[in-house]
């Protein structure tokens, strides 16, 4: 009697160890080997951007960043780009301001906040084509205002949006350490 209980209590742990403890260890133990395999390949990475950041030719090519000898000259090029994309969108440009430089990792980011007014189309039109540009730039923040003068008769009757945009462009400076 006495055997047949603790037989029966050792094939109840057997089975609760193979249908629950064994198939959980497994898993904790893929989910570790996936993790190592992805810690490996951010380090991949993060070594060839270390490698191919300075370099103008890297993976995109030197069109894709703005060009300057330093971040004075790469922030005027974004905002000689910011300028033509808004005229190409139909949006009247009104001002345009340096932002603080961001270093990301090992690339290098200018910045530019630019006030532009339009109709809907011609502002989503605009930001549409900064972060789907030739080079590479994003739109980090932005406000939209609807200005409140109804429109003159005659004129357009959509509604004009004063818009400011905050983007920032990458560009092959090296980082500031």
């Amino acid at each position: 009697m006495r055997f047949a209980f603790v037989a029966m209590h050792v094939v109840a742990a057997l089975a609760i160890y193979r249908l629950a403890i064994a198939p959980l260890a497994q898993s904790f133990s893929d989910a570790d080997a996936a993790i190592a395999e992805k810690y490996r390949l951010l380090a991949r990475v993060q070594s060839a951007s270390r490698i191919e950041a300075p370099r103008a030719g890297s993976v995109l090519g030197a069109a894709a960043y703005f060009p300057g000898a330093d971040e004075g000259a790469a922030t005027a090029a974004l905002q000689e780009s910011l300028k033509s994309i808004a005229d190409g969108a139909k949006a009247r440009f009104v001002s345009v301001g340096a932002l603080p430089d961001q270093a990301r990792g090992s690339a290098m980011f200018v910045g530019a906040r630019i006030e532009v007014r339009g109709s809907l189309e011609s502002i989503v039109k605009m930001a549409h084509a900064i972060e789907n540009g030739r080079r590479l730039a994003f739109v980090d923040g932005a406000i939209i205002r609807s200005d409140p003068a109804p429109p003159a008769p005659g004129a357009d009757a959509r509604p004009t949006l004063t818009t400011q945009f905050d983007v920032y462009g990458a560009t092959i400076i090296a980082a500031k350490k």
